[in-house]
């Protein structure tokens, strides 16, 4: 994986750079990236996500835990989760 580095001068300009990467790679690219980070954090033997049997809550379950726990990141969910499942 070749390393490149390009130091930004503010949260705006990182971003818009980091999204100009992802564009500029090709699908089969991204899929290399990511295994190659897989291997790096996990090891060469984690499992495939994809091979892991996980469950996941449904939207109504997210919102009624948002609301019991009502942290303020959690409040803040919650505006988004109603308003894009709402529209």
């Amino acid at each position: 994986m070749k390393r490149i580095f390009h130091k930004s001068k503010s949260y705006r300009e990182a971003e818009a750079w980091d999204i100009q990467q992802c564009i500029r790679m090709t699908p089969d690219e991204r899929q290399a990236a990511a295994l190659e980070l897989r291997k790096r954090v996990y090891g060469r033997n984690a499992p495939d996500v994809r091979e892991c049997n996980h469950h996941f809550i449904g939207h109504e379950q997210l919102i009624k835990n948002k609301e019991a726990i009502r942290r303020n990141r959690d409040l803040d969910d919650l505006k988004y989760l109603r308003g894009k499942w709402n529209s």
